[in-house]
């Protein structure tokens, strides 16, 4: 008796295991491949994807994740929309706006569709609650769907499975939510134990050398802190959740000044005019800014600029804006007007960015002697670059002492300059070589 077996489901996703048993029943060599095996005498088609039971637990985290948060956003205040958030650039709206926009990203990816207009466009409009739900429950919905956990998915910052691709999601979501509870004045009730294995997993992706430029450096927590306060302090927030000795009034001015991005349109040799937030502006360089400053800045670069607590601001790094011509042993290969070729490391390490793109590059950070950050963004609010490492930068070597402003000095004694390698105090003035 001939059977025909047209699909078999069960919830294992390893592919080896997966592999073994398609050998033991088949007798053939040959993997699976959603279609008829090669030189199956019998025509039998099989497809062989995990299980409904194996789906659901992530997806089902996801879940709970944008329920937790879908609470905040209901209770966000008529007068509290445009309050600031840690995010220091966004307001409440910004934020919720963003996590609509990211919803959306991501689902757009998981089904092979080009993505929806920027995260940055506006996606509230007049339902910001009906807004986020809609879009959460497409993006859970994507992640439920058979094979989207272990297919391989390819976009701007790298290659990663779905089931990498919502865990990310998931952290971020997470931080987020910490982020609306703190502008809006209401507890952080996310899931502890979601936010557990979030920190896990954030700290097995975000590596010194491979953390992406939106997050800042990891701060220091209280060892007891719940977990949610523990992932945010990893991905840069200052949490509530310090060590009593971090929240002595007498160590408020050691915080570095804040990092903030725009793009040249002219240039001086004392200071440029620059493009942010869609408006002009002239910001002078700082002290060890290279020069001359005119044949190292040009138009279409972009830069860093700090701004101290009092509104001094000054430029203080610089991205060229390079083309990409391929990938060479874990080396992407781009074009500068200024140095022609050059070899760089990508940062993170598994972006691979597309032959012809633009791509922001970068020399004098440690690790390497050229780095590639993301793709040339059309506004500065929208690149991703590592300014966690320029931050860093400039803290070991005691550069914030050079802007000017009383607001924007750190004391030389302070233990946030101080060289981690070493352990001693760094040089007092070096010179920068972006």
């Amino acid at each position: 008796m001939t059977v025909h077996i047209k699909s078999i489901t069960f919830g294992c996703a390893d592919p080896r295991r997966l592999a073994q048993f398609w050998r033991q029943l088949t007798r053939f060599s040959e993997d699976p491949d959603n279609g008829n095996a090669p030189g199956d005498p019998e025509g039998n088609e099989f497809c062989i994807e995990p299980s409904d039971a194996g789906r659901a637990p992530l997806a089902g985290q996801l879940g709970r994740a944008f329920d937790a948060v879908a609470a905040l956003i209901s209770n966000i205040r008529a007068d509290q929309w445009s309050a600031p958030t840690p995010c220091t650039d966004w307001t409440v709206r910004q934020l919720v706006n963003h996590l609509i926009g990211m919803n959306r990203v991501f689902a757009a990816l998981l089904a092979g569709q080009p993505p929806p207009p920027r995260p940055s466009a506006d996606h509230i409009q007049d339902d910001p609650v009906g807004a986020y739900r809609d879009s959460a429950a497409t993006l859970q919905a994507a992640f439920g769907r058979p094979g989207v956990l272990e297919r391989t998915y390819h976009g701007p910052l790298g290659t990663a499975t779905g089931a990498e691709r919502l865990k990310i999601r998931l952290y971020d979501l997470l931080a987020h939510g910490w982020d609306l509870a703190q502008a809006t004045g209401q507890p952080a009730d996310l899931p502890d134990d979601l936010a557990e294995q979030s920190l896990a997993f954030a700290r097995t992706q975000l590596t010194g050398q491979a953390r992406p430029g939106r997050f800042g450096p990891a701060q220091i927590v209280a060892e007891q802190a719940p977990a949610i306060e523990r992932l945010v302090a990893f991905l840069g927030r200052r949490s509530t959740q310090e060590p009593e000795q971090m929240t002595d009034p007498a160590n408020q001015d050691l915080v570095p000044a804040r990092l903030r991005c725009g793009i040249v349109v002219r240039v001086r040799e004392d200071a440029c005019e620059i493009v942010r937030d869609r408006q002009l502006c002239s910001v002078r360089y700082a002290a060890p800014f290279p020069s001359p400053r005119t044949e190292r800045v040009s138009p279409g670069h972009l830069v860093a600029i700090a701004t101290a607590p009092d509104g001094t601001e000054a430029v203080v790094w610089r991205w060229y804006d390079a083309v990409v011509l391929g990938a060479e042993a874990g080396l992407i290969r781009l074009w500068e007007p200024s140095h022609g070729e050059v070899l760089a490391q990508p940062r993170p390490a598994h972006q691979s960015p597309q032959p012809g793109t633009r791509a922001y590059l970068s020399a004098g950070l440690p690790g390497a002697d050229w780095w590639v950050a993301g793709g040339a963004a059309a506004s500065p609010e929208d690149a991703d670059v590592e300014l966690d490492e320029v931050e860093q930068l400039y803290t070991e070597r005691d550069l914030w002492n050079t802007l000017a402003g009383s607001a924007a000095r750190i004391p030389a004694s302070s233990p946030r300059v101080r060289n981690r390698a070493s352990g001693n105090a760094g040089p007092a003035r070096p010179a920068i070589t972006t």
